[in-house]
């Protein structure tokens, strides 16, 4: 085979049929044609682009917000566990340490209030043995009125009663303690039960 065999015959066929050239109109209508072909495959590929740029950041936010709710969810189960440590704390070593420490003071207080309303008045005190020595120690502190404080083995830690000529009065701080205890617990059993999931 020859070289001129192997190559493309560029000349115009035999039979009169010639290369066709174009008018300046039609080339025109072509390269228009070429220009709306392309500018059309451009912004359909720009919307392609920024559809996949769009749903990247969407992903993205997405991500971002489910981390974010996670780690708000921790917070907020870190703190209702530390709340409910502090509650039992409370519960169970703060209050009733503060009511024996202060129920001679509490006592000292409303007998003052009371005799100072009342006037001078005879006043007797009874309160459980734990307690006596404590209500002694704040009462002759505090007023020079003689105040008999006597024991009762009935009454529990925590329970005073008083007498003012014939007014009767009680403090309960162990009852009190009690109370609060009850509320804190549910409280705590509340927060428990809500803990937040995200």
């Amino acid at each position: 085979m020859t070289v001129a065999e192997k190559l493309e015959d560029f000349t115009p066929a035999q039979g009169g049929s010639a290369l066709k050239l174009l008018s300046e109109d039609a080339l025109e209508d072509h390269r228009l044609t070429a220009f709306e072909s392309g500018y059309t495959a451009g912004w359909e590929d720009a919307l392609i682009a920024h559809q996949k740029d769009l749903t990247k950041v969407s992903k993205a936010l997405s991500s971002g917000l489910e981390d974010a709710e996670h780690t708000y969810a921790e917070a907020v189960n870190d703190i209702v566990a530390g709340l409910n440590e502090f509650f039992e704390t409370l519960i169970e070593k703060l209050l009733p340490t503060i009511c024996n420490e202060s129920i001679g003071i509490r006592v000292k207080d409303l007998l003052l209030e009371a005799t100072h309303l009342e006037g001078k008045s005879s006043i007797s005190v009874s309160a459980s043995p734990a307690d006596v020595a404590a209500i002694q120690a704040a009462l002759s502190a505090a007023s020079g009125e003689k105040v008999n404080v006597s024991e009762d083995k009935l009454l529990n830690d925590g329970e005073v009663q008083f007498r003012l000529d014939s007014q009767e009065y009680e403090i309960d701080t162990f009852g009190l303690v009690e109370e609060i205890r009850k509320v804190l617990k549910s409280l705590s059993e509340d927060n428990q039960g809500a803990r937040f999931d995200a």
